[in-house]
């Protein structure tokens, strides 16, 4: 029945726009999901999909479950154009000076 409306077969025609000849392991390690993505960058979740929001980043969806997916290239050079700063916190919860 759904193979039959061509519903089985978009999410698989969107997925393979993705690969570009890549195997799926390997085009899926270049990029992030969204927890991944902040820890990366030291914001927080929501701050990721307010930089999306208002077009300061560039977001994928996963073609089969739409979650976010960032590109570890764009999140490298987001956190070298900010001087490579994280937001870090000591292990006695105090931030450093």
């Amino acid at each position: 029945m759904w193979a039959e409306e061509g519903l089985l077969m978009k999410p698989l025609v969107l997925f393979g726009n993705l690969l570009d000849g890549k195997s799926v392991d390997e085009n899926f390690k270049a990029y992030m999901m969204i927890a991944e993505a902040a820890q990366f960058l030291g914001v927080s979740a929501g701050t990721l999909r307010n930089w999306e929001r208002t077009g300061k980043i560039e977001v994928s969806r996963h073609p089969i479950n739409r979650y976010r997916l960032y590109r570890r290239s764009d999140l490298a050079l987001i956190l070298a154009a900010a001087g490579g700063a994280r937001r870090t916190t000591l292990r006695s919860g105090r931030k450093p000076a």
